[in-house]
C-alpha cells in the first residue's frame, strides 16, 4: 500500500509542478522583470523554471507522501486521471498563448 501512496503523492506533485511551470513561462513572457530574474539565479531562464519545478515536485512529494496515511487503487487512479488533466490544459494554455502571442492577440 506505501506504493500506492507513491503513486498518488508523485502524481499531485507532478501537478503543481507542471501548472508552476506554465505559470512561470506564460508569466516570463508577460513580464520582463520576472525573465531576467529567473535569468539572473542560473543564467538562462528555461534552467532556472527547470530547478524551480524539480525542487517544487521534491518538496511537493515529500510532504504529501509524510502526510498521507493508506491509500486505494481508486485514489490512485483518480489522482493520474489528475495529472492527464492537467497535462493535457497545460498544453494547451502554452500553445494557445504563444499562438497568441504571434497573432498579437493580446
Amino acid at each position: 500500500m506505501q506504493q500506492l501512496t507513491r503513486i498518488i503523492a508523485s502524481a499531485h506533485a507532478a501537478s503543481v509542478s507542471i501548472l508552476l511551470t506554465v505559470a512561470l513561462t506564460i508569466g516570463s513572457e508577460l513580464s520582463p522583470a520576472l525573465k531576467t530574474w529567473l535569468t539572473g539565479l542560473t543564467g538562462h531562464h528555461w534552467t532556472s523554471k527547470s530547478i524551480i519545478s524539480v525542487v517544487v515536485y521534491g518538496i511537493v512529494f515529500a510532504a504529501l507522501q509524510s502526510m498521507m496515511g493508506e491509500r486505494s487503487a481508486i485514489t490512485a487512479k483518480q489522482s493520474i486521471q489528475i495529472l492527464v488533466r492537467v497535462t493535457c490544459l497545460s498544453l494547451v494554455l502554452v500553445i494557445g498563448f504563444f499562438v497568441g502571442e504571434y497573432f498579437h492577440w493580446f
